[in-house]
């Protein structure tokens, strides 16, 4: 199978930031694992396994989630522990490390890494590195959402490159919590960081509609124009998902598009 990494990349841009006191994601994702009573550590590793999940890994017996979208943190090691995730991506095959950042792609992971702690936090790329060199990532513990990587004092960046193939096996569970593979393909699409408006015309658009189709509340076609039939399709789900009708997709809209049955 191929690694979707435009999936991987919408799906952390959109479960990163906190929104009326609380983190998105920790309330509409796989759940937040909190280590210290502070609600605000642990949990770099469970988001960026989920990022990896949407862009289409499998999990499997030793790499998995047991409860998405309900009971929070509830995994493996290998989910939620950092380096737990790095050994196994590497032995499955699935990720390789690289020494130069210029080969970054969106959807790879960088990791921080010191001799005394080890590889102690985990991130992920949110866009090709370019010529400048500039890393942009998108992470959880301290929120992060396409930012500038600044390495820590003391520390180093350590390179994940996930592989755009990836090899699979019979016991692998694809697309945990959702009904089919359309149902999985649809959901996870990149709708944009920032609310949608009618006129506009994006790729963005154009992944609004094909889930709102696949859901039932769209029949129009797939033209990436934010027109009047899209609004009311937008109006028509976030009436029967008992948000604000607005027409307008912001961020409780979409995840609501990710996970509308939670």
């Amino acid at each position: 199978m191929n690694y979707n990494r435009d999936a991987a990349v919408g799906y952390a841009v959109q479960f990163t930031d906190k929104y009326a006191g609380y983190t998105k994601y920790n309330r509409d994702g796989f759940g937040y694992i909190e280590t210290n009573g502070s609600g605000n550590s642990g949990d770099c590793a469970n988001y960026v396994s989920q990022c990896l999940w949407a862009g289409g890994l499998p999990m499997t017996t030793a790499w998995y989630n047991n409860t998405p979208y309900s009971n929070p943190g509830i995994g493996t090691t290998t989910w939620n522990g950092t380096n737990s995730l790095r050994l196994f991506l590497i032995n499955r095959g699935w990720a390789s490390h690289i020494s130069s950042k210029y080969s970054l792609k969106k959807g790879d992971i960088v990791y921080t890494y010191s001799s005394a702690a080890g590889y102690k936090h985990v991130v992920m790329v949110s866009r090709d590195v370019g010529s400048d060199g500039k890393i942009y990532v998108c992470g959880h513990t301290a929120n992060q959402r396409d930012k500038l990587r600044v390495t820590p004092s003391g520390c180093s960046d350590y390179y994940l490159h996930i592989n755009d193939s990836i090899s699979t096996i019979g016991t692998d569970r694809f697309h945990v919590g959702y009904n089919a593979e359309d149902d999985f393909n649809t959901a996870m699409q990149d709708y944009g960081p920032d609310t949608l408006h009618p006129g506009e015309t994006s790729t963005y658009i154009s992944n609004l509609q094909r889930r709102l189709q696949y859901l039932g509340y769209y029949s129009g076609s797939i033209n990436g124009s934010f027109d009047s039939a899209t609004e009311t399709a937008v109006q028509n789900f976030q009436t029967a998902m008992n948000l604000t009708a607005d027409g307008l997709p912001g961020w409780k809209t979409k995840n609501k598009l990710y996970h509308p049955s939670t």
